[in-house]
């Protein structure tokens, strides 16, 4: 899939949305991960390991990406409930417990866009496209995210709700306060379609 959004004046950039399925597709995720934490999230990194990047939730999450002349600008993952926890388990505050169907949510989670493609409408263009794609592939209908607080306001822009109002902090994690927020993928597909993609040159 592609799309064009003008950055600057007289210049237009062509995105290409996919679902990685090749060694070469993961590897290339791995290493823009590795590019935008090591300035803005390094506590994510393992660097005793070949793909410091990597960690064992991808071995069972599905990946998803976004190119600009085949080079990965932005990707994002979903994790579902596996071997009794989810992703994010270890790491939330003792006193909160994620009561959702085990069978039918999937955790949002890794969302890394490249500064100079922030703040373009990127983040709503590779979440229409995955959840479009989860729809049409798996039995998921809810997502939900942890996130700080500036993405709190993007996620409820497209029909996220917060599951707690205050937040907290999560164990191993920076001192930052985190949120939690959820919300229904065709829900979430749909107002993208309507608010977003409809008033922007994303398509």
């Amino acid at each position: 899939m592609s799309i064009f959004l003008d950055l600057k004046k007289n210049e237009t950039t062509s995105f290409v949305f996919k679902r990685a399925q090749s060694q070469s597709e993961y590897l290339a995720i791995y290493n823009s991960r590795l590019n935008i934490c090591q300035k803005d999230f390094p506590y994510i990194l393992d660097l005793t390991k070949e793909f410091p990047a990597k960690d064992k939730f991808d071995d069972y999450s599905i990946l998803f990406y976004v190119t600009v002349d085949n080079r990965v600008v932005a990707s994002c993952r979903i994790t579902p409930y596996h071997d009794e926890a989810w992703e994010i388990s270890s790491n939330l505050p003792d006193d909160i417990n994620l009561s959702l169907d085990k069978d039918k949510a999937v955790q949002l989670n890794r969302v890394y866009i490249e500064d100079r493609y922030r703040n373009q409408n990127l983040h709503a263009f590779m979440f229409y496209h995955f959840s479009d794609w989860v729809l049409q592939n798996t039995p998921y209908t809810v997502y939900f995210a942890v996130c700080k607080l500036g993405l709190v306001r993007l996620y409820k822009n497209i029909g996220a709700s917060s599951v707690i109002d205050e937040g907290f902090l999560l164990k191993g994690r920076a001192d930052h306060k985190y949120y939690l927020v959820t919300g229904e993928i065709s829900s979430f597909n749909k107002l993208i379609k309507k608010k977003v993609l409809k008033t922007s040159t994303l398509k």
